[in-house]
């Protein structure tokens, strides 16, 4: 998960982590790491809702050039 996702995750009011939250964040080799039992708990309650993958490959537009 890139940092703008875990940014937009900590707006949710549930979120655990941070450093006023129950589970601080751990840096390491320029990263933040989380306890993955929080980390997967919270997801179980409460699941991302959203496009998710492609499932088919997208149409193309024909080019304009000709």
């Amino acid at each position: 998960m890139t940092r703008e996702g875990v940014r937009r995750l900590s707006k949710h009011p549930e979120w655990p982590f941070g450093p006023d939250r129950p589970y601080p964040y751990w840096p390491m080799a320029n990263a933040d790491l989380m306890e993955t039992g929080p980390f997967l708990s919270f997801f179980r309650e409460h699941p991302i809702v959203g496009r998710g993958p492609d499932k088919e490959p997208g149409s193309r537009r024909p080019s304009s050039k000709q």
